[in-house]
Parts: structure tokens; C-alpha cells; sequence
């Protein structure tokens, strides 16, 4: 694409947020080949989001007298980033495959995919099902059952299990018809009257402090990229809540974290401490999730009224699939953007990291709104949001040309992956997709969870 069509299409982020005449000046994006081995043009569509982060970093760089120099991205990059924890090495092996349950399956009439990535969760989703913990016994179940019957149990009981979508089907589902009435990023600035005025730094984000409460990949991926750009970000986590080692690895660059317990009093204390003393609150727990420790948003605005408060979802606020669970592999498939006999996921995860990418230039544009009239915000994004919108920027894009038969190997990449010795052993991963001039040459290496208290750095 030439640069005017492209900042023509990445403009279309600013402007959803209220952003007129955002200024691309100094980004760079760069053509490549599309390194994916899919037709759809992820890395270009992958470009104009992280060209979005670059453009919003540069103008808060700008205005806080940052050393300015130029920002690029490019295709091959971008879709990478795509897939950046297939990249992830520790001590020379690659990171766990997928769970043993967590794929697809034939049904009595078509197929459906089921994603059971947490203990708890797969224990839900058995139940829900009547089915046995056996990949091969469950399969035998499944295929008696219709798609709709599966789905009707998930849904009913919010576990991980929905129908393989043609796209047409899923523009005539309901739920696909709310997602596509509202705009990618969802964007609420809030009157606050707070003085948050911009003040210089050696990076963009310097002095912002950043509570990053989510798991998996899409919310710890904004945490990373805020991060990235300066900001303090302090990764709370739940000591029984379950996770997965090579994502906190791979999207714990630049962060501290502490365990928080919401069961107790304690835990409920220290988390609204930190609230009133945050800029930022990304908040990847199910919509209304948060309500039932008493931490609401009228709360939230209460104990900080300049408080940028991010939520993540899977299916959106509204709708028939408001707070239901969900994945991005489990999204793909309910969306339309998986296919084939037997169906095949796309060969990355563009909807976390799609989030991850368009969620932290939101916080930055809410930043910008802050220090300019003193308004905190609420912003919501959703999976099924992200796969709306890849979608309509591949339709403008066009396919990609002479796709690959398979993704890059490590080794094909090499130049773009970096080591660091860290606490779980020696980690390799790619370098961060947006080439910008104030990255840190002393990037902080992850970190177990609960390593640190739940405090901000002392500014003193």
C-alpha cells in the first residue's frame, strides 16, 4: 500500500476515539512480504495497529520534550508480532504445546471447537457436556451431538464451546450484529477535573503507572507494550488463579508483579490502594465480574476520578453473548475466520495481540485526552471486536499475495529474536515489531508472579 492509503485506514483508529487530524508525521511503514501462511494480509492489518501505538507514543513524546527520531513498522514485523509466543524459547525447547482438549471436533453435523485451556474450566466444560476427561472418548461423545446442542450447554453454563461459523452465519447470528454495530474501541471520556499535565521525560510513558489485572495474552500484551514506552506497570495476580508460564514469560518484559487476593479484606485493600494512586487500570476480568468484590465503575471513578480504566472481553458488553468466556482460537471459530475440512485456526493469534496492540493506543489517546482536559475515561474492547475489524481492513486490503505453506521458523527469523537471562532460565523471543527511539537498552526480564509486594515504586 502506498503511505497515504495506509494512514487513510489507520486514521480510522484515532478518529473512532474522537481523535481528529492525529498527526502521522515521522511513521514510518515500511512494505514487506506477508510471512504468514495464510491469504489474509495479517501483517498489514497487524502494521496499521501498531502504527497507531507509534503515532500516539510520538505525540505524547512531543509534547513531554522527548528525543524524538523515527518510528517505523513493517509488514513482516507486525505479522510476527502476531504470533509472538510461537517464537518464545526457554533454555533452547520451545514453550508446551496446546492442551490436549483444546482443538476441534466433528459433531453429528458439522464441527465444533472446544477450548479447555485451565483445569477448572475443562472441569466445567466435561460437566456441561456429560463427557469424560479423554480426547478420544470425548470426540466418540461429540460426534452423537449436534453443533447446537453443544453450544446450547456451553453457553448455558458460560464454558468454552461453540459451533464452527461460516462468516455469513455469523452476520446473521445476533450476537455477530452487535459486535458490528459499534465501533472497534469503545471510548468514554469522564469529567474529572484532575490536573494531569504532561511534564518532561526521557520517554514517552515515564512516571504512568500502569495496574495490569488480566491473564493469557491480549490484556498482559497492552501491559507489555505500555511498558515498552516507559510506563511502571505492576502485574496483579490471584495466588489460586491459573495461569500459563510461557505467556507470563512472554508478555512479562518491563513489568513487576504481586499477588493480590480479592477473597479477603487484605487483598480488597491493597488493590483499591493502588487504584487511587494509578493512571491506568486494565481490567481483563469478565464484564460485571469485578462488581461482586465491590470494585463496579462507579467505584472505580470514586476512588480515582482520573483513572483510565481499560475492560477486555470476549464477546462485548451488550448482546446476547455479553460476558461469556472466551479465547481467541475459540473466537476465531465462532466468528468465521476458521475453515477447511477438517477446519484449521489461522496460523497466529491476531485477535489477542490485536487487542493488546489497539488497547494500549487507546490508554495512550485517553492519556493524551487527560492531560489535555483533565478527564479520566472507560474504554472497552472486546476479541470478537478485533475479528470485526481485521476482517473489514482485509476486505480494503485485499488478500495477501504468494502466501507460505507454513509460518517462519525461529531460525528463519533469527535476526529479530533476542536472549535474556531470566529467572526461569535463558528466554529467546522477538524484539519488540515498533522500531522506536527511546527503547530501553536495560529491558526488565519477566518475572515469576508474586514476586514483588503490591506497591508502586517509590517516586521520591
Amino acid at each position: 500500500m502506498e503511505r497515504h492509503e495506509t494512514i487513510a485506514l489507520a486514521d480510522t483508529l484515532p478518529r473512532c476515539l474522537g481523535w481528529d487530524g492525529a498527526n502521522w508525521d515521522g511513521i514510518q511503514f515500511v512494505d514487506a512480504v506477508e510471512p504468514l501462511a495464510t491469504s489474509m494480509p495479517i501483517g498489514a492489518v497487524a502494521r496499521l495497529a501498531l502504527g497507531a501505538v507509534g503515532m500516539a507514543a510520538a505525540t505524547i513524546a512531543r509534547a513531554r520534550s522527548v528525543p524524538m527520531g523515527p518510528i517505523s513498522i513493517d509488514t513482516q514485523s507486525a505479522a510476527l508480532a502476531m504470533c509472538a509466543n510461537d517464537y518464545l524459547g526457554l533454555n533452547g525447547a520451545p514453550p508446551a504445546s496446546w492442551p490436549e482438549l483444546t482443538r476441534f471436533y466433528r459433531a453429528a453435523d458439522g464441527w465444533v471447537f472446544l477450548h479447555a485451556g485451565f483445569e477448572p474450566q475443562k472441569r466445567r466444560l466435561l460437566a456441561a457436556l456429560d463427557a469424560p476427561d479423554d480426547r478420544d472418548a470425548l470426540a466418540e461423545k461429540l460426534a452423537t451431538m449436534s453443533t447446537q446442542d453443544i453450544e446450547d450447554r456451553c453457553l448455558a453454563t458460560n464454558t468454552c464451546g461453540r459451533r464452527l461459523r461460516t462468516p455469513s452465519e455469523w452476520r446473521d447470528h445476533p450476537a455477530g450484529q452487535e459486535i458490528a454495530a459499534q465501533p472497534v474501541l469503545i471510548y468514554r471520556p469522564l469529567a474529572s477535573n484532575s490536573g494531569h499535565a504532561w511534564t518532561p521525560a526521557k520517554r514517552p510513558l515515564d512516571g504512568i503507572r500502569v495496574l495490569d489485572l488480566s491473564r493469557v495474552l491480549a490484556g498482559p500484551t497492552i501491559g507489555r507494550t505500555l511498558a515498552e514506552h516507559g510506563a511502571e506497570v505492576l502485574r496483579i495476580a490471584g495466588p489460586n488463579i491459573p495461569f500459563i508460564e510461557p505467556l507470563v514469560i512472554d508478555t512479562g518484559y518491563g513489568k513487576r508483579a504481586a499477588n493480590v487476593d480479592l477473597e479477603t479484606p487484605e487483598g480488597l485493600d491493597d488493590l483499591s490502594r493502588l487504584i487511587t494512586q494509578a493512571d491506568v487500570f486494565i481490567d481483563g476480568y469478565r464484564p460485571g465480574a469485578l462488581d461482586r468484590h465491590g470494585l463496579d465503575r462507579k467505584t472505580l471513578r470514586a476512588l480515582n476520578p482520573g483513572l483510565v480504566h481499560l475492560s477486555l472481553s470476549a464477546f462485548g458488553e451488550t448482546g446476547p453473548w455479553a460476558g461469556m468466556r472466551g479465547y481467541d482460537s475459540l473466537v476465531q471459530a465462532a466468528v468465521g475466520l476458521s475453515g477447511g475440512e477438517p477446519p484449521k485456526r489461522l496460523p497466529c493469534q491476531p485477535l489477542d495481540y490485536l487487542a493488546g496492540y489497539l488497547g494500549a493506543f487507546a490508554v495512550m489517546r485517553a492519556l493524551i485526552g487527560r492531560a489535555e482536559f483533565g478527564t479520566g475515561a472507560e474504554i472497552e474492547l472486546s476479541l470478537a471486536g478485533m475479528a470485526h475489524w481485521l476482517v473489514s481492513m482485509a476486505d480494503k486490503i485485499g488478500p495477501a499475495a504468494g502466501a507460505p505453506d507454513k509460518n517462519p521458523t525461529p531460525d528463519d527469523v533469527a535476526d529479530q529474536i533476542t536472549a535474556l537471562d531470566t529467572v526461569f532460565g535463558r528466554v529467546t523471543s522477538l524484539r519488540p515489531a515498533l522500531d522506536v527511539p527511546w527503547r530501553p537498552r536495560d529491558w526488565a526480564p519477566p518475572v515469576r508472579l508474586g514476586t514483588h509486594a503490591p506497591e508502586w515504586l517509590d517516586r521520591s
